[in-house]
């Protein structure tokens, strides 16, 4: 593999979409060259896989190290699995199935297919190589549990504002549409305008940076303010987090796994939600959960989703909203912020009583997943008492299996 003739620096939080659009552009390349010729794909005829944007295998990124003149800790600053340590939804070693293509196809918590964006980081910071090729498509704007640029204090944008589309589609085997299309600015739409059923189509070409989709009535300033907080604390725990670890319920838990938490709390919220109505921060948070609930519950009977997945998918999957994810995210923070197991099983026990009403299957589905901690299993469980000294495991088995998880001193 040999160095490619021009390169370019990653910028701050870059993707490898991102990266791979700017370089093709400023080369006056495709796509698709850059592609082939970085080792991300075998041949001009095979198709880009979903996988890179994950993770690379050790032989992939050292011929990508070395075609973009990056060294291996750069490239890697470009993957999806540099968020793993801190975002469990994107950890290999704590998601469902344990392969990249599990994580990749059937993960709800992550998105591979689609990202969320603020037009003003795009345009770029002034810079001369930003005025020229843009801002950098976020890593963190993969992640559902950011919805909001602090930097520009703005909601984030979600769709195209030229084809409605949502922004950055990719499909398996077409992780960048329109490949072999040569000039396209990295910040212009390559969504298909095609007919929905044909194969053949051009690239939308609308600029995500010049125009802002139009989503809804901005929010007020109270909820503006709210949310804000919200992302800010939800990003030092992605980001900066002192020693990788968090509470649920009054116990220590490593970062990745609270976001498991989160979730599934926020799945247990619009199952039964008006029940947490009072928690909402502010009363536009409550009518836009009112709007996501009721969309839900209309859904779920008719829900198909990718493959063989069951309908109570429909209350696991983040919005598409940022302004629902934020409403649900910050109820769900609250929550889990209980100083303790007792306070916490009080203040959920109408969302567990609730859930046995309007869906026990499903209600138990959230409330006893695998994947969440063992202080949010043990106190979501199906008799809702307190916790009884046989259920809950010793504080030395918890150390033991679960490193970093230790009930935090009153």
């Amino acid at each position: 593999m040999q160095p490619l003739p021009r390169s370019l620096d990653p910028l701050h939080d870059e993707s490898l979409v991102g990266y791979v659009l700017r370089l093709a552009y400023r080369a006056g390349s495709t796509p698709a060259e850059v592609t082939v010729r970085t080792g991300l794909r075998r041949t001009e005829l095979s198709g880009l896989s979903l996988r890179p944007l994950h993770d690379l295998d050790p032989g992939q990124l050292q011929k990508f190290s070395t075609a973009t003149s990056l060294t291996p800790s750069e490239a890697r600053g470009l993957l999806l699995a540099g968020l793993a340590p801190r975002y469990g939804p994107l950890d290999l070693s704590l998601t469902k199935g344990r392969t990249a293509q599990s994580l990749i196809s059937g993960n709800a918590w992550a998105s591979f297919r689609n990202t969320r964006y603020c037009p003003e980081c795009l345009s770029g910071s002034g810079t001369e190589i930003e005025q020229l090729l843009g801002g950098a498509w976020r890593r963190l704007w993969r992640v559902p549990a950011v919805f909001v640029c602090c930097r520009h204090q703005r909601i984030l944008s979600t769709r195209c504002s030229g084809c409605g589309q949502p922004a950055q589609v990719s499909k398996p085997g077409h992780a960048i549409l329109h490949l072999t299309v040569e000039g396209l600015h990295p910040l212009q739409c390559r969504n298909n305008t095609a007919p929905k059923g044909t194969r053949t189509g051009t690239p939308c070409g609308a600029r995500y940076d010049q125009t802002d989709p139009p989503s809804g009535h901005p929010p007020d300033a109270i909820t503006l303010d709210a949310v804000l907080r919200l992302q800010e604390r939800i990003e030092t725990l992605l980001t900066t987090a002192p020693d990788g670890a968090t509470a649920t319920f009054g116990w220590r838990v490593p970062v990745g796994i609270y976001f498991f938490d989160l979730w599934a709390l926020s799945a247990l919220i619009f199952l039964t939600w008006p029940e947490c109505l009072q928690l909402a921060a502010t009363p536009t948070l409550a009518d836009t959960m009112d709007e996501e609930a009721d969309q839900r519950r209309q859904n779920h009977p008719t829900y198909r989703g990718h493959g063989k997945q069951p309908r109570s998918r429909i209350y696991m999957i983040p919005p598409e909203s940022p302004l629902a994810s934020a409403a649900v995210l910050g109820i769900a923070e609250r929550l889990l912020a209980a100083p303790d197991e007792e306070t916490a099983n009080e203040a959920l026990k109408g969302v567990i009583e609730r859930s046995n009403g309007v869906g026990s299957r499903l209600g138990y589905q959230f409330r006893s997943t695998r994947r969440a901690s063992v202080p949010f299993r043990a106190t979501l469980r199906h008799d809702q008492r307190p916790w009884a000294a046989h259920q809950l495991p010793s504080r030395a088995d918890l150390i033991l299996k679960h490193p970093g998880m230790i009930r935090v001193a009153p």
